[in-house]
């Protein structure tokens, strides 16, 4: 069996065998040829002979081109498979960073979390404050990058993300929030950056995941809810309420000014414990109000035959205060009206005496007994 094509090399050797087995001008038989050589995979006798150089290039071309397609579909299908942006996509932080008291100290705290079961192995974060800052030399800083220290920073910043953590820094001397108060946060130009970072289990790639809270951004006074709670022993986590915050007693003033003056921790401790109590002692000694503009404040009704103390109607809330009217002789505290007046109750009387809304109890005495309406008052009825 003889090839030949057009070019040079092969023209020169004219009909010589350059491919062995390979049908004259058969495209199908070339092309089987070319994909053994490519996956190195022999079938038969096909094989390039020494008399053909060109055949030669070609088959080193094809093995090259080969190895080539090889890496770039084997390095598309990992990248697509194992991205690590799509792994940080993963790793969440709370909407809003609070400063709140922690053991007697002023301090900075934020919440993150990991969406997924595989774990995040060598896991850090790290703080860095970026504002604007003037050297004493006069040079003006646009960017400038602070580190921040965590509360564990001995450990490298190192954290086991295995549920939703709280993050903390403590505001000390070396802190760059050490001399804001509140009111000096909201006005100033700052960003604190969080940086979260680690190896991805299962890929080995190395993934990082940021955010930054701006001074808008940052609660003075609160506190993140708890979110992890235990049930016949399981953890469970509710990520409804992953950003959620309470607001705590807190002072208004800076870190140094705390430091310089602990009695201000302790007044504004005091103030919170004692707020709840001053709010009950006002309530118990206001003027209780039964009655306003109709309405009974207390769950029982007066009414007809028997109606006092009944359950007052489904809705809830107080209901609006009328006596019906009876042919017969109601219980004590009833008057007796003609029938022809009952589709319009008169007015109401003023309120009865505490006593007589609350259940009958045999320590308190009966009530006295109904008085007997004079001539005048039927003369007025009628």
């Amino acid at each position: 069996m003889k090839w030949s094509t057009g070019w040079p090399g092969m023209a020169q050797a004219g009909l010589e065998e350059a491919v062995l087995d390979v049908r004259h001008r058969s495209f199908t038989s070339a092309f089987l040829f070319s994909i053994e050589v490519q996956v190195t995979v022999g079938f038969g006798g096909r094989m390039i002979t020494e008399q053909c150089p060109t055949a030669i290039m070609v088959l080193i071309l094809q093995n090259i081109a080969g190895l080539i397609i090889n890496a770039i579909m084997l390095g598309c299908i990992f990248m697509k498979t194992a991205q690590s942006h799509r792994r940080a996509e993963t790793l969440i932080f709370s909407r809003h960073a609070v400063i709140a008291v922690r053991d007697n100290r002023l301090c900075f705290m934020t919440r993150v979390g990991d969406l997924r079961k595989s774990m995040i192995i060598g896991a850090a974060v790290r703080l860095q404050v970026v504002r604007k800052t003037t050297t004493p030399e006069g040079e003006v800083i646009p960017i400038h990058q602070i580190d921040v220290r965590t509360e564990s920073a001995t450990a490298g910043n190192s954290i086991f993300l295995l549920a939703p953590l709280i993050i903390c820094h403590v505001i000390d001397r070396d802190s760059p929030l050490y001399d804001l108060s509140a009111a000096e946060l909201q006005c100033s130009d700052l960003e604190v950056i969080v940086i979260l970072e680690g190896v991805v289990e299962t890929t080995g790639i190395t993934t990082q995941a940021r955010t930054s809270y701006v001074a808008e951004e940052i609660q003075w006074g609160h506190r993140f809810v708890p979110i992890v709670t235990e049930e016949e022993g399981v953890y469970s986590v509710d990520y409804s309420k992953f950003g959620n915050t309470a607001r705590v007693a807190t002072p208004r003033c800076s870190a140094r000014e705390l430091d310089e003056k602990p009695s201000i921790l302790i007044q504004t401790l005091q103030k919170s414990e004692l707020a709840p109590e001053l709010a009950a002692q006002e309530e118990l000694h206001a003027p209780r109000q039964l009655h306003a503009q109709g309405q009974l404040h207390a769950p029982r009704q007066l009414g007809a035959r028997g109606a006092q103390g009944a359950v007052p109607r489904a809705g809830g809330g107080p209901e609006r205060h009328h006596h019906h009217m009876t042919g017969g002789l109601g219980p004590p505290g009833t008057a007796l009206l003609p029938g022809d007046l009952r589709g319009s109750p008169p007015p109401d009387p003023p309120p009865p005496p505490l006593l007589l809304l609350l259940p009958s109890s045999p320590l308190r005495p009966p009530p006295p007994p109904p008085q007997p309406l004079s001539a005048s008052t039927h003369k007025v009825l009628e």
